[in-house]
């Protein structure tokens, strides 16, 4: 088997038509979504029908008539593609650096979540370094104990 050609234009999405020459005779054959590319030897499978050399050539014809604008087309789909790429990756980093500063903001403002335990949580409320809302918020949702004094608003952990 030599000269295997396949006919780009001639198809569609799941495949299209091949034409080659083998032991001197022409053929054509039709690769479709589910025709196994190779044989159990790992041998291309090319299971063509004889056609005409006349028939040959003219697709060959066909074939070389349209290449070159099939090259600058697939040269420009090449470059579109590289370029939605570019694009997706400074998309992905704007994001990426995006997640970054969301979730800085989100330490500075809610600070707590640096503490392991609620006596920290506590001593760093104190210390000025734990929002009084947050930490109220946090031992609301936690069923942690605490006590907020009346008269002076100060916190104290466990009951009454």
């Amino acid at each position: 088997m030599s000269n295997l050609i396949l006919m780009h234009d001639i198809g569609n999405t799941y495949g299209g038509m091949r034409v080659y020459t083998r032991d001197g005779k022409f053929f054509w054959d039709i690769e479709d979504y589910d025709t196994p590319a190779l044989d159990e030897r790992g041998n291309e499978t090319l299971d063509g029908s004889e056609i005409p050399e006349s028939l040959y050539k003219e697709l060959l014809a066909h074939y070389h008539k349209d290449k070159s604008a099939r090259d600058r087309e697939e040269a420009i789909q090449e470059a579109l593609h590289a370029e939605r790429s570019k694009a997706q990756a400074a998309e992905w980093a704007t994001w990426a650096e995006e997640d970054r500063t969301a979730k800085a903001l989100y330490r500075k403002n809610n600070p707590i979540c640096d503490y392991a335990t609620p006596a920290l949580m506590l001593e760093g409320y104190y210390a000025g370094g734990v929002d009084r809302d947050a930490l109220l918020r946090t031992f609301g949702e936690t069923g942690i104990e605490h006590t907020v004094c009346d008269v002076t608003g100060m916190i104290t952990l466990g009951g009454e």
